[in-house]
C-alpha cells in the first residue's frame, strides 16, 4: 500500500499597514482556503495611519479561530522589516513561508498547488501564482490591441484563467517570482536569510531575494494552475509607490545588471502560445481584432504597393461590425509617404506594434524574418498572400538573405489560409516545397489579380512627388508610337536582353530599369522603375504603340493587364503564368508570345503593323477587371477565420518553432553587436597607443637597436 504523503506545513505571513476593505477580503480567503489544522497564519500590524482601528477589526475577525497569531510592531518597520520580524523572530515552526500581501485573495487549491510546484524539483526555491494583477504572472499578460481599450475586469481575468489553465504547462521557470503571494522553502531562509533591510519599506526586495538564491542555483517559478487575486498597492499612494520603485530598482540594477534582459527574454520566450493568446482563445470576448501587415511596403509605386493601397481603400469603404477593429502596421517611412493614416484605420509603426490579434493579414508574402517573428508574436491565425518564389529560386537573390527561403516556407506552412495570385504561383510553391503540397492545396485559393490602373486613386491620391520628366522621356512620350519594355533591373525580368534584341529593329524604346549596361540614345530611353508618378506612368502607357513584357518568372504578370486596360497590345515572353493571365482575363486576341529573343524583333515589327491586334487591344481599353475580386476574396478569408475554431495543437507547434528561430537570431545579433563593440574599443585603444609619446619613443629605440641585435644573433650562431 502506497504511503500517504503528509501535506507540507506553511506559515502564511500577512503584513498589515492599512486599507481594511481589502484586508478583510484577504482574511476571508485565508479562512476559506487555508487548512488551519495543518498550516498557521501570522498577522503582523506594521502601525499604519489607522493602526488602532485596523487592530480592532482584525482581532474581531480572527476571534476564536485556531492557528492564527496576531502581532503588532512597536513602530512602523516597513514591509521588509515587518516580513523579516515575522519570519525570522516570530515564527519558530520551521514551516515554509508564504508571504501574502494584505490586498491579495487566495482561491481554492492555490496554496496546495504552489506547494506541489515548489517541491517538484530540488532546486525550486520560490514560487508565486498567476493573478489578475501581478506583472509577468498576470492573466492575460498579453492583451488585444485596441484604440478603444477599456479598463480590465478582475472577474474577466479569473474567467480566462479558468479556461486556459488546464492548457498551460504546470509552471514556468521565471527570472523572479512576484512578491504579492510568495512561497519560499524554509531551508533557503535558514541558510540565506530573507529580505535585505537596505530595501527599506519595500519594492524589489523580493526580486533581490530571487536573484540572490538564483546565484546558488535555485530557480524562481510561476505556478500556472494556481490563481490569487491582487488588488495592488492598496496601502500606498501612487506617488510614493513610484518613488520607492525607482530608488530600489536602481539598487537592484547595481547588483544584478543582467536583470532587465532576463525579464525581456522571459517575456519574449518564456510563455506558451496559449498564454500569449489567452484573451483571443478564451470564449466570451466582445471584441475581435485584425492586423493588416504591411511590412513590405516600399516607397515606390510598383505592383505590390498598388495592390496594397487598393486593399486599404477597399477596407476604408467597408462597413465593419461594432465588435471588429482593424490595425495597420507599416514602416514609419511608408506611413508618411503613402499617408496611411488617411484611410481612417488605426495605424502604428511596425517596430512599436504591441498586443495580440485574432487574425493577421499579410498583404504580401512573409519573406523576412522580422515579419515572420511579428506575425507569430501577435496573431493567432494568419491569412497570407503568395506571389512568387523568385527570391528563393535565384541563388544570387538568396545570397543577400540566406534565411529567406526558410522564412517563406514557414510562412506558407503555418498560414491558416493562403491566397495566391494565380494557379501557377500555387503550383510553383508546391513544386519548390513538395513536403507542403497537400497542406497548401487544401488551404490555398488562387484568385487572379487584374489591372492596377485605378488602384491608386481617390483616397490614395498620387503621393509620389511628381518631378519634371527628363527631356528625353518627355520627347518620346510626346511623339508617341514607341515600344515600352516593362520590368526592372532584376535579371529575371530580362529587360536588358529585350532592349538588346530590339536595338536593330529601328523602333523607339522606353525601357524600365535601371539598366547600367544599356546605352541610351535618342531612340532608346531608360527610366528607373518606381520613380514615375501615377499620372506620368499613365501617360507612358496611353501614348505607347506596344508593350513588351519579357519576364521569365512572375507570379502573375501585371503589365499584361495594365497595358490592355490602356488599349495597348502586348508581346509577352511565353510562360505558363502569362498564358494563364491571358486566358483567364480573356485577352487572347490582343497578345502575342515569343520564346526566343532572336525572334523578338520580327514579332515586334509584325505586332506594330497588325491592325487586328491593335483593334483587339482597343476593345479592352478601360474594361480589364481591376483588383476588387482579389481584395474581396482576401477579406472574406480573414472574416471566415474569425469564426473558425482555433487549432491549439497547430498553434503551439507554429509558435514554438518560430520562437526558437527568433531566439537564435536574437542571440546571434547580440553576439555580433558585442563583437563590434569590442572591436571598436580595441581600435580606439590601438589608436591611442600609436599616437602616444611612449609608443613613438619605443619605436625609435627599436629602430636604433635592431642592427646591434642582428650582430648579436650572428655572433651567437658562430
Amino acid at each position: 500500500m502506497a504511503k500517504e504523503i503528509r501535506a507540507r506545513a506553511v506559515t502564511v505571513v500577512v503584513p498589515i499597514y492599512d486599507h481594511w476593505s481589502s484586508l478583510e477580503r484577504c482574511l476571508e480567503s485565508i479562512f476559506a482556503y487555508v487548512d488551519l489544522s495543518v498550516h498557521r497564519v501570522i498577522l503582523i500590524n506594521d502601525c499604519g495611519p489607522h493602526a488602532d482601528t485596523i487592530e480592532a477589526l482584525v482581532l474581531h475577525a480572527v476571534a476564536g479561530r485556531a492557528g492564527i497569531e496576531y502581532y503588532r510592531n512597536e513602530s512602523n518597520l516597513g514591509f521588509v522589516g515587518a516580513c523579516n520580524r515575522a519570519v525570522l523572530n516570530l515564527d519558530g515552526s520551521g514551516n515554509d513561508i508564504l508571504l501574502l500581501n494584505s490586498d491579495a485573495e487566495l482561491t481554492a487549491g492555490a496554496l496546495d498547488e504552489m506547494t506541489t510546484v515548489l517541491y517538484s524539483a530540488e532546486h525550486h526555491g520560490v514560487v508565486c501564482p498567476r493573478s489578475d494583477n501581478a506583472t509577468i504572472a498576470s492573466v492575460p499578460f498579453f492583451r488585444r490591441e485596441s484604440a478603444h481599450a477599456q479598463g480590465w475586469s478582475h472577474d474577466r481575468s479569473a474567467e480566462i484563467f479558468a479556461e486556459i489553465a488546464p492548457l498551460l504547462p504546470r509552471f514556468y521557470v521565471s527570472p523572479v517570482s512576484i512578491g504579492f503571494c510568495y512561497l519560499i522553502k524554509r531551508s533557503l531562509i535558514d541558510n540565506h536569510g530573507l529580505f535585505d533591510p537596505v530595501f527599506g519599506v519595500g519594492y524589489n526586495e523580493e526580486n533581490d531575494f530571487c536573484l540572490r538564491i538564483n546565484a546558488l542555483g535555485y530557480s524562481s517559478l510561476i505556478a500556472n494552475h494556481a490563481f490569487v487575486r491582487h488588488l495592488g498597492s492598496a496601502s500606498f499612494d501612487s506617488k510614493l509607490k513610484s518613488q520607492l520603485e525607482r530608488k530600489n530598482y536602481e539598487l537592484l540594477l547595481a547588483r544584478y545588471p543582467f536583470y532587465p534582459e532576463a525579464v525581456r527574454s522571459f517575456i519574449s520566450f518564456g510563455y506558451s502560445a496559449v498564454d500569449v493568446f489567452a484573451e483571443v482563445i478564451a470564449t466570451g470576448s466582445t471584441r475581435r481584432t485584425i492586423l493588416v501587415d504591411l511590412h513590405h511596403l516600399s516607397l515606390v509605386y510598383n505592383g505590390s504597393t498598388r495592390y496594397a493601397l487598393s486593399f486599404l481603400r477597399a477596407l476604408a469603404n467597408t462597413s465593419l461590425s461594432r465588435d471588429l477593429e482593424l490595425t495597420i502596421a507599416a514602416q514609419p517611412g511608408a506611413i508618411e509617404f503613402f499617408g496611411l493614416e488617411s484611410y481612417g484605420i488605426r495605424t502604428v509603426a511596425y517596430s512599436t506594434l504591441t498586443g495580440v490579434f485574432d487574425v493577421g493579414i499579410a498583404i504580401a508574402p512573409i519573406n523576412s524574418l522580422d515579419q515572420l517573428v511579428q506575425m507569430n508574436k501577435h496573431c493567432v491565425r494568419w491569412v497570407v498572400s503568395h506571389f512568387d518564389l523568385i527570391a528563393s529560386r535565384s541563388l544570387a537573390l538568396l545570397a543577400t538573405d540566406p534565411l529567406r527561403s526558410l522564412v517563406v516556407e514557414l510562412g506558407l506552412q503555418h498560414a491558416d489560409r493562403v491566397i495566391s495570385l494565380s494557379d501557377f504561383s500555387l503550383r510553383d510553391a508546391t513544386a519548390f516545397f513538395p513536403h507542403l503540397a497537400k497542406n497548401l492545396e487544401s488551404k490555398t485559393k488562387a484568385v487572379m489579380l487584374g489591372s492596377t490602373q485605378n488602384a491608386v486613386t481617390g483616397i490614395d491620391g498620387d503621393r509620389l512627388v511628381e518631378t519634371e520628366l527628363r527631356p528625353a522621356i518627355a520627347r518620346l512620350i510626346t511623339r508617341g508610337g514607341y515600344v515600352v519594355v516593362m520590368g526592372n533591373f532584376y535579371p529575371h525580368k530580362q529587360v536588358a536582353m529585350a532592349v538588346g534584341s530590339l536595338a536593330s529593329a529601328g523602333v523607339p524604346i522606353l525601357a524600365f530599369g535601371p539598366l547600367p549596361d544599356v546605352e541610351e540614345t535618342d531612340a532608346t530611353v531608360v527610366v528607373s522603375s518606381g520613380t514615375l508618378s501615377e499620372t506620368q506612368l499613365h501617360r507612358v502607357l496611353e501614348n505607347a504603340a506596344l508593350v513588351v513584357f519579357p519576364s521569365a518568372y512572375e507570379g502573375f504578370g501585371l503589365p499584361i493587364a495594365d497595358a490592355l486596360d490602356f488599349g495597348v497590345p502586348v508581346v509577352a515572353f511565353d510562360t505558363s503564368v502569362a498564358r494563364e493571365v491571358v486566358r483567364k482575363l480573356r485577352l487572347g486576341k490582343a497578345v502575342r508570345f515569343f520564346d526566343r529573343f532572336s525572334l523578338l524583333p520580327s514579332i515586334v515589327a509584325s505586332a506594330l503593323s497588325d491592325t487586328v491586334l491593335h483593334d483587339a487591344a482597343a476593345l479592352h481599353r478601360g474594361s480589364v477587371r481591376g483588383l476588387a475580386p482579389y481584395n474581396e476574396a482576401l477579406w472574406r478569408m480573414a472574416l471566415d477565420q474569425l469564426d473558425e475554431p482555433i487549432d491549439l495543437a497547430s498553434l503551439e507547434i507554429r509558435f514554438s518553432a518560430i520562437k526558437q528561430l527568433e531566439r537564435i537570431s536574437t542571440v546571434q545579433s547580440q553576439v555580433v553587436a558585442g563583437l563590434r563593440s569590442e572591436l571598436t574599443a580595441a581600435r580606439s585603444l590601438t589608436d591611442a597607443v600609436i599616437s602616444s609619446r611612449t609608443h613613438r619613443a619605443g619605436r625609435k629605440i627599436a629602430l636604433m637597436a635592431s642592427p646591434l641585435l642582428r650582430i648579436t644573433r650572428q655572433s651567437n650562431r658562430l
